[in-house]
């Protein structure tokens, strides 16, 4: 037997026996259903939050609005508890669906900016930045890379710790080089 083989088995496998769903015809609203009636059996609202937000994961863009529904219900039990990595998770999750899977971008980024503000309310620097990186990086993918150099730019002026400015800096390398400005794309990357 293959390696490739059982690397395949054991995939579907391990798809099969954790429940994920995937849509089929006329059997969305019952996945839906199945997933909600068994989340509600946990016993925390984090993990609730966190399953409904691993099953979004799951799914298929095919079937975005389950997507939606999921992780808006995980974003009202997070709100629900005010629990700060639940909000910023499901606010992240939903910019990833509208972005990715319905292309409507300035809904995406406004659940992204969502984050930014909820950070900054809240004084989370890390936060804040990552958020912002996130948008950066959207921009990035849209081709619109001087938004997301000044994007860059603005996380680099957060001072939001080594780990996260060293990211940002090779991200910003990137979009240097994408609009044509070699030299401030190395100035990026070794700095």
């Amino acid at each position: 037997m293959s390696t490739i083989y059982r690397f395949y088995s054991a995939i579907s496998i391990i798809i099969l026996l954790s429940g994920v769903s995937y849509n089929t015809y006329g059997q969305s609203d019952k996945n839906l259903d199945s997933i909600k009636a068994k989340v509600q059996m946990l016993s925390s609202d984090t993990v609730k939050v966190n399953t409904l937000l691993d099953r979004v994961e799951g799914i298929y863009c095919d079937d975005s609005l389950q997507k939606l529904i999921l992780a808006n219900e995980a974003k009202k039990i997070a709100e629900k508890i005010n629990w700060g990595k639940g909000i910023l998770s499901a606010n992240r999750v939903l910019g990833q669906v509208y972005f990715q899977c319905q292309k409507n971008y300035p809904v995406a980024f406004d659940y992204f900016q969502m984050n930014v503000d909820y950070s900054k309310k809240n004084g989370d620097k890390i936060n804040q930045a990552l958020a912002m990186e996130t948008i950066a990086r959207q921009y990035g993918y849209l081709h619109d890379h001087r938004k997301s150099i000044d994007k860059y730019r603005e996380i680099l002026d957060l001072h939001p710790g080594i780990e996260i400015e060293i990211n940002v800096l090779g991200n910003e390398g990137v979009s240097f080089s994408a609009i044509g400005d070699f030299n401030r794309a190395l100035v990026s990357c070794h700095a």
